[in-house]
């Protein structure tokens, strides 16, 4: 992996960060169907990230980034459920306690796992 593609990793990362925390908001003021198409583009971004690390990376070199993937996939695997059983008020709680959280964790594993190529 070179420097230029982990700074649009982490990039994109950081813009799907923004992009929940848009989505929570919009999920507060009961604008869910604008809430999940910017739900679906995080989806989708995380999913580009996930193919290039699987990709550009040696599995040893991540245990703790893979770990910290698998778990935010979850979240957004229980925020998907909740969003198609119609539980609009569920999608708050997870979004606010499971997946910013393990969004934000995953993000800090990402930074950590792509620091060694971006050297200033």
């Amino acid at each position: 992996m070179n420097r230029d593609l982990a700074k649009r990793l982490l990039e994109l990362a950081e813009t799907g960060l923004e992009g929940l925390e848009y989505v929570k908001g919009q999920n507060g003021l009961g604008n869910f169907e604008q809430a999940m198409s910017v739900f679906t583009d995080v989806l989708h971004s995380f999913s580009e990230i996930e193919n290039v690390l699987n990709t550009n990376q040696p599995e040893e070199d991540y245990a703790d980034l893979a770990t910290a993937t698998e778990s935010l996939r979850d979240g957004f695997n229980w925020m998907v459920k909740a969003h198609e059983s119609q539980e609009q008020g569920g999608t708050l709680g997870i979004m606010q306690l499971t997946l910013i959280p393990r969004y934000k964790s995953w993000q800090e594993e990402l930074e950590k796992s792509l620091s060694r190529y971006i050297v200033s």
